[in-house]
C-alpha cells in the first residue's frame, strides 16, 4: 500500500484492490468500506460484487445485520445482473440466516435452441429419430397429449410448421 501511495498510484484499481485485501488481513471494517467506495466506481462490476460481499459479511460477523443485509443483497443483485449464478446463489445462502430468502433467476430465451426445455428437448430428440407420438409418450412414461403439447412448444419456439422440419432441423440440414 505504501509503495502505491508513494508511486502516486493510490486512486488506481490495483490500489484498490490491494486496500481490500488489506483490509480482509486487518479485518479492518473502514478499510474494507473505503475500499467497496473505490470499487464501486470501477469499470470492474465483479470486483465490485466481492468487496461488497466481504464487507456483508464482516457486518453479519459484527452482529449489525441491517448492514450485513444491504451489502449481501447489493452483491447478490450485482452477480445476478451479470449472470454470476453460482456466486448469487452463495450470497443467497449468506443471507438465509439473517431472515433474507432470495433466487437466483434464470432467463430463458423466448424462441430457439436455447429456449427449449429439458422435456421438449427429450421430445424432439425422440420425433427427429422418427418415434410417432404415441412412441414418445411410451419412451418418456408421459401422456400422448404431453408429447403433442410439447413439440407444438418445439415447433413454435423453433419457428416450424412440420416433422419434416423438425428433423431437417435437428439434423443440421
Amino acid at each position: 500500500m505504501e509503495l502505491l501511495e508513494r508511486d502516486g498510484r493510490q486512486g488506481t484499481l490495483f490500489a484498490a484492490v490491494a486496500l481490500h485485501a488489506h483490509a480482509l488481513l486487518d479485518n479492518d471494517f473502514e478499510k474494507l468500506d473505503e475500499a467497496v467506495r473505490r470499487l464501486a466506481d470501477s469499470a470492474r462490476p465483479l470486483l465490485y460484487a466481492g468487496a461488497v460481499e466481504d464487507s456483508g459479511h464482516a457486518m453479519a460477523k459484527a452482529r449489525d445485520r441491517h448492514m450485513a443485509v444491504e451489502r449481501l443483497s447489493l452483491a447478490f443483485e450485482a452477480y445476478s445482473a451479470r449472470g454470476c449464478s453460482a456466486d448469487a446463489r452463495r450470497v443467497a445462502r449468506a443471507l438465509v440466516p439473517l431472515g433474507v430468502h432470495r433466487r437466483v433467476v434464470r432467463h430463458r430465451a423466448q424462441c430457439g435452441w436455447d429456449s427449449l426445455t429439458e422435456s421438449e428437448l427429450r421430445v424432439l430428440e425422440l420425433v427427429a429419430d422418427g418415434a410417432t407420438n404415441r412412441e414418445a409418450a411410451r419412451e418418456l412414461c408421459v401422456s400422448p397429449h404431453t408429447v403433442n403439447t410439447q413439440l407444438r412448444s418445439v415447433f413454435a419456439k423453433l419457428g416450424i410448421h412440420s416433422r419434416a422440419e423438425l428433423i431437417r432441423l435437428a439434423r443440421g440440414e
